[in-house]
C-alpha cells in the first residue's frame, strides 16, 4: 500500500480516523474487502477515502497556505 501521508493539524477528524483505519488494514495483512467485512465497514466508504486521503495530501503540498475548511469539496464529502 503506498504511504499515508503524515498527520497534520489542518486534517480532519475524518481523515485521521481514516487513516488510521487504512495503517490498520495494511498491518492486519488483509484484503480492504475482507477487512472492511470483518468491521461491518462498508468497502466503497473505505476506498472512497483513501483515494480522498490522496486527493486532499496533493492539495495540501500544492497549497501550503490554506486554512483548514478552505480545500474545495471538503464541506460537499462529509461521509
Amino acid at each position: 500500500m503506498p504511504q499515508l501521508p503524515h498527520r497534520s493539524p489542518r486534517m480532519t477528524e475524518k481523515e485521521r480516523e481514516y487513516i488510521r483505519l487504512l495503517e490498520e488494514q495494511a498491518a492486519s495483512g488483509l484484503k480492504l474487502s475482507e477487512f472492511a467485512r470483518e468491521r461491518g465497514l462498508k468497502e466503497s466508504r473505505i476506498r472512497w477515502w483513501k483515494a480522498e486521503i490522496r486527493r486532499r495530501s496533493r492539495r495540501r503540498r500544492a497549497k501550503p497556505s490554506e486554512s483548514p475548511g478552505e480545500e474545495s469539496g471538503e464541506q460537499r464529502h462529509a461521509h
